[in-house]
């Protein structure tokens, strides 16, 4: 039988079957129906097909009759299997941390949860993890959120790309100490039709001949050209351009999550 190979060692069907449990852990299930808002996300591994495996990683999270929608993107360091590991714990734990909040969590409260717990109990030491988590309300417009050593998002208006000022707190792991603050939350408001993206480094830090950084060279100008395009279909353009711009497939894992304002809701 032929098999495929993750580093020096084959992959069997049963190494298979639990890379491919993996990888559909690690990206979101279908995210929930929010009135007034729209979700797109991309979540691609990087490797070879058979051992596509990462440290990126996606979560959506609401409560029924709320018309409020929250997410995380992380990114942990290193690659392949442990780092997949390293992600599925911290996707796990953040969900159990994060719907045992007052809802609507606030994101800086939420992180300092997470930072606490996964210091106690999950990470081992010299593991560094970035994350976001945001809030969207689709009532009223307002996305916060909090950053532990993540790229700020984007906020997509109906004339411009802005990258709000966001005061950025160490990566978890970083210091191995509890948090006894909350992390810095910011916020922004968004009007119909608007949204804000978050990424990953495997966007941002893709190269081009040149090495210059995609994040710095094009991803700004990029957006202005897509910003009016349906979510789903933004995000596949969003990919097809840093391709094209590091002139390959990406060679890092990446994660991609956009959302959009797309309705005033009275009441």
């Amino acid at each position: 039988m032929r098999t495929a190979s993750l580093g020096d060692k084959p992959i069997g069907d049963g190494e298979r079957r639990i890379l491919d449990e993996f990888r559909r852990r690690l990206g979101p299930s279908q995210p929930p129906e929010i009135a007034g808002v729209e979700v797109a996300h991309l979540h691609l591994p990087r490797g070879h097909e058979a051992a596509r495996v990462g440290g990126d990683f996606i979560d959506f999270y609401s409560v029924t009759n709320l018309q409020q929608i929250a997410v995380l993107v992380g990114d942990v360091a290193g690659k392949g299997v442990d780092a997949a590991f390293d992600a599925l714990s911290t996707k796990i734990a953040t969900r159990t941390i994060v719907l045992g909040l007052r809802w609507p969590p606030l994101p800086g409260e939420a992180l300092q949860e997470v930072h606490n717990a996964l210091l106690d109990a999950t990470l081992k030491q010299g593991t560094h993890i970035t994350m976001i988590f945001g809030l969207l309300n689709g009532r009223d417009g307002s996305f916060s959120f909090a950053s532990a050593g993540h790229p700020s998002p984007l906020v997509l208006r109906h004339d411009a790309v802005e990258r709000p000022v966001s005061l950025v707190a160490p990566a978890i792991g970083v210091t191995w100490e509890a948090e006894l603050q909350p992390y810095p939350t910011e916020s922004v408001q968004l009007d119909d039709g608007e949204g804000v993206l978050l990424f990953t480094d495997g966007i941002a830090e893709a190269r081009d001949a040149d090495g210059r950084f995609y994040e710095e060279a094009r991803l700004l100008e990029a957006l202005e050209e897509l910003r009016g395009l349906p979510a789903a279909q933004l995000l596949q353009c969003r990919l097809a351009d840093r391709t094209e711009f590091a002139g390959g497939p990406p060679d890092d894992d990446l994660a991609l999550v956009f959302l959009r304002r797309c309705a005033t809701i009275d009441g």
